[in-house]
């Protein structure tokens, strides 16, 4: 069994990473906010393994880690931002 960490003084980051974006901060503000590279940011905001779950195959299961994001938090961290 592999069991994926996030170290511990990264969970507020991420917690805040989903919060910016939710709010509608573009990956690269956000970046520069918490100090993650552009790509780190994007994949947080993308991996549903931040809401407790984990991929078997093409397959979600519940995992044994807590979540950092509620489901609603991160539908509206994965929503597209329209240029402005």
């Amino acid at each position: 069994m592999v069991v994926l960490e996030c170290p511990m003084s990264w969970r507020p980051l991420v917690v805040r990473v989903f919060e910016l974006r939710a709010s509608g901060k573009s990956y690269p503000a956000i970046a520069s906010e918490v100090g993650f590279k552009y790509s780190t940011v994007r994949h947080i905001c993308e991996y549903r393994v931040y809401l407790g779950g984990t991929r078997l195959r093409d397959e979600w299961f519940p995992g044994i880690h807590g979540a950092l994001a509620t489901l609603e938090l991160f539908n509206e961290a994965i929503v597209p931002m329209s240029p402005a």
